[in-house]
C-alpha cells in the first residue's frame, strides 16, 4: 500500500469493481449490487504517524478505524440489511 498509496488503489479497484454500479468506488462509499440488494462499500487509511497518538493501545487504534469507516457508511444513509 505504500508504494502507490490510498488513491492508487482505488484507482485500482475501480477499474475492477466499478462497472455498471450505483455509485461507483472513489467516494466516501462504494454501492454495488448484492443480489437483490446493495452492499455498501468503504475504506480509510490509518496512519500511524498522521491518525495515532503516541500510546495508543491497540484498541484504542481498532476503535478510531472502525469509527472512521462506520462514519462513512452512516453519512451515505445506509442501512443494515
Amino acid at each position: 500500500m505504500s508504494d502507490i498509496g490510498e488513491r492508487g488503489a482505488i484507482d485500482i479497484l475501480a477499474r475492477i469493481y466499478d462497472r455498471g454500479q450505483p455509485i461507483g468506488l472513489g467516494h466516501d462509499c462504494g454501492v454495488v449490487e448484492w443480489g437483490d440488494d446493495y452492499l455498501v462499500v468503504t475504506t480509510d487509511v490509518v496512519n500511524r504517524k498522521t491518525h495515532i497518538p503516541a500510546g495508543a493501545t491497540a484498541q484504542q487504534i481498532g476503535w478510531y478505524a472502525t469509527a472512521v469507516n462506520l462514519s462513512d457508511i452512516a453519512a451515505a444513509g445506509a442501512r443494515p440489511l
